[in-house]
């Protein structure tokens, strides 16, 4: 009996997008005209808003957004961890598709007896949506970080600087702006007491955080504070939670000031704004796990007509769906590529049966994790149970929760539960229903009336790294050295020129560079080379792949250029 096989394109979109309720678009409205659109990130935060039903939350300013908008309470990021995750929402696609899953590639080496920093070289094809908005005709502007894995492509922002204010964007072009709050930030809540000498860290956030407190209101009472389960209640794990909340509370006035800045402005009549976090909050057992806390975060978005107002939409939504929804916004094509769905807007997709997450290398620290999660069970294969799930990580050490539990757990005080994530071996399985356990502390993988459900979730997690690929399979040095042949760093070829019907058409021996083109030599800012152009004189053009070195400039002289083959 022969065996039937799906072609590989439908096989891809059904494990994917894991679809199986068909949508309508909910919205009788018409989709916005390349409307301007405001990417709001903030650092290390569970869904901890008033809005999404914390009780300790002080955010009048989100919630406001959130009651003229639409709230997301299923999102989930690929990773418990800033860069994998923000390698993947700009690209679309899955961190271990692209090489970009360790934390960090530019940090490999750091504490440990070999590697050497690096960019991932991603496949080849695949670009930052960025780009491809630039590409559609839109500004790019990005404040403060980027983070992807890969370098800093020169073609990926207009702009991207510290001091990049989308006030100041051309108005001639709708606008695409990534903001971003780090106040949230795990090391914002390290104590300021932390002694410095012999800590690298410490040099840094001590000084700065007793800046960031002066003149700062408290709104948090450590005693109000609702401790999570996997942590001990002592003052000092209240302490650290309620500075969160305080973090927060000075985050949610800040986006007050830029959303009332937005509303205000002209490109404010036609815009979309999201918000949301890179991953859960920036404490012990949750940032760079794959529990929900690590994983699951809060996203609004709300137009300038309030379209949807009130709306609360639980769907299943991963952090790959972001880049082709914003795609879909400004009108521009989906590339084959994306992993995600169209996940709001015009063109929404199908809703998911699945998320899919992964942690690897973390800092100094090598593990290797996958996760699957539906509505109601999450699971989570564990590729090294010879480590405990949580690391001892210098880093991580300066929270004041991972101290205490460390503490506590030498002292023998610490409970079972909060204990069982330093232990040796780890489990290699895990299962959680999550509606009578949202906690995820009652693992069901080694259960017998459980064992279905697990096998289903297993298979389709193998499905999934089929069709995704897995690089975090083979060894980060023999994954770098096929990226940097002999540990260095490749170089874009340049690009060259001719000419296509009397316009410019720029190309590069460089499989998947991408080109910017310039009327000056040394340029501020380059186009983005999406289609031969009308020029005069002499055009300038240079070529980038990602994690490549970019290329010298080429110049060229319309005079001189010969015809296209």
């Amino acid at each position: 009996m022969k065996r039937f096989v799906l072609p590989a394109v439908i096989l891809m979109m059904l494990i994917l997008c894991s679809c199986s309720k068909p949508q309508s678009v909910t919205q009788s409205e018409a989709p916005l005209e390349r409307p301007n659109i405001f990417l709001i990130r903030i650092e290390d935060l569970s869904p901890k808003f008033g809005s999404f039903g914390d009780p300790l939350a002080h955010t009048p300013n989100i919630d406001a957004l959130a009651a003229r908008g639409t709230k997301f309470t299923n999102v989930f990021t690929t990773a418990g961890v800033c860069s994998p995750s923000r390698s993947a929402l700009i690209t679309g696609v899955h961190q271990q598709t692209m090489g970009t899953m360790q934390m960090r590639t530019s940090s490999f080496g750091a504490n440990m007896l070999y590697g050497a920093p690096y960019e991932a070289v991603p496949p080849s094809h695949i670009k930052a949506f960025p780009e491809l908005l630039r590409a559609r005709g839109y500004y790019a502007l990005n404040n403060v970080k980027t983070d992807y894995q890969f370098g800093n492509p020169f073609t990926v922002w207009d702009e991207s600087s510290k001091t990049a204010d989308w006030k100041n964007a051309p108005t001639d072009k709708p606008l695409f702006a990534m903001l971003n709050f780090i106040q949230t930030h795990e090391s914002f809540a390290f104590p300021t007491d932390t002694v410095i000498e012999g800590n690298r860290y410490a040099k840094h956030f001590v000084p700065r955080n007793k800046k960031f407190d002066e003149g700062k209101s408290v709104f948090t009472d450590p005693a109000d504070v609702i401790v999570p389960p996997y942590y001990p209640d002592t003052p000092q794990v209240r302490e650290n939670l309620a500075r969160y909340y305080d973090n927060l509370a000075r985050t949610d006035e800040m986006i007050g000031a830029l959303i009332a800045d937005i509303e205000a402005s002209e490109r404010g009549k036609n815009a979309v704004i999201i918000l949301t976090t890179d991953h859960g909050d920036g404490l012990a057992r949750a940032k760079r796990t794959l529990y929900d806390s690590g994983l699951k975060v809060p996203t609004i978005i709300a137009y300038s007509d309030n379209r949807g107002a009130g709306t609360v939409r639980d769907d299943l939504v991963s952090f790959v769906d972001i880049a082709p929804t914003l795609l879909n916004f400004a009108g521009a094509n989906i590339p084959d590529y994306i992993q995600g769905r169209i996940f709001e807007g015009p063109n929404r997709g199908a809703e998911r049966d699945y998320i899919y997450a992964a942690a690897d290398r973390l800092d100094e620290r090598e593990q290797r994790f996958k996760a699957i999660r539906s509505h109601d069970f999450k699971y989570i294969r564990n590729y090294t149970p010879d480590k405990p799930r949580l690391p001892s990580i210098e880093y991580q050490n300066n929270s004041p929760v991972m101290k205490q539990m460390r503490a506590m757990l030498g002292e023998g005080t610490l409970s079972p539960v909060s204990a069982q994530y330093f232990q040796t071996p780890s489990p290699e399985a895990e299962l959680y229903k999550l509606s009578s356990d949202p906690h995820e502390i009652d693992n069901l993988a080694y259960q017998q009336a459980y064992q279905g459900q697990l096998e289903t979730l297993s298979a389709a997690m193998d499905d999934w790294i089929s069709v995704t690929g897995d690089m975090s399979a083979v060894p980060e040095l023999e994954m770098v050295a096929k990226m940097w042949p002999g540990g260095k760093q490749p170089v874009t070829k340049p690009p060259t020129a001719c000419l296509a019907n009397g316009n410019v058409q720029w190309t590069s021996k460089s499989d998947g560079a991408s080109i910017g083109f310039a009327n000056t030599q040394n340029a501020a800012a380059w186009n983005i080379y999406a289609r031969p152009y009308t020029a005069a004189g002499i055009t300038h053009a240079k070529a980038v792949r990602y994690g490549y070195a970019e290329s010298e400039v080429t110049s060229a002289a319309l005079s001189e250029l010969k015809t296209c083959p």
